[in-house]
């Protein structure tokens, strides 16, 4: 049976993106936010969950205003970085579990909890269910 070890968040804003990007998370502006991400991503590489749930914003790229479902389920084995307008940020392209996700996306009508089920779209705020190898000690990263 699987276990829940912890919930990790932090503030969510492109900028945070875009200093990683411009290579600014040294800035005196910056260095106190980065700073507070090193122990999460120390207890992350120890710990080595063999599965990260990611929950974070679509922007407006994978849905538009046509359907904006309240929470969405990737169940795709991978999932491309979007472009927001700039490219497609420089950050690995996310590594899904489709086993676990869809076992989720079966589960939680018997919850009374409804999700809207999506796969192969681009990776802008999509729940997801990832691999933690390719997340392990990579500290914040914005999809």
């Amino acid at each position: 049976m699987a276990r829940i070890i912890a919930g990790v968040g932090t503030s969510h804003t492109p900028a945070i993106g875009a200093a990683v990007d411009n290579g600014k998370t040294d800035q005196p502006y910056w260095q106190p936010l980065f700073k507070g991400y090193e122990p999460a991503k120390r207890w992350i590489a120890e710990a080595k969950p063999d599965v990260v749930i990611m929950v974070y914003n679509d922007h407006v790229n994978a849905f538009d205003f046509k359907i904006i479902p309240t929470f969405a389920l990737g169940c795709a084995e991978e999932f491309p970085i979007a472009d927001e307008g700039w490219g497609p940020r420089p950050v690995p392209v996310v590594k899904g579990h489709p086993e676990l996700a869809w076992h989720i996306a079966q589960s939680t009508p018997y919850m009374a909890f409804a999700l809207v089920s999506s796969s192969g779209v681009a990776c802008t705020g999509l729940v997801i269910a990832a691999a933690s190898a390719g997340i392990a000690g990579a500290g914040a990263v914005e999809c």
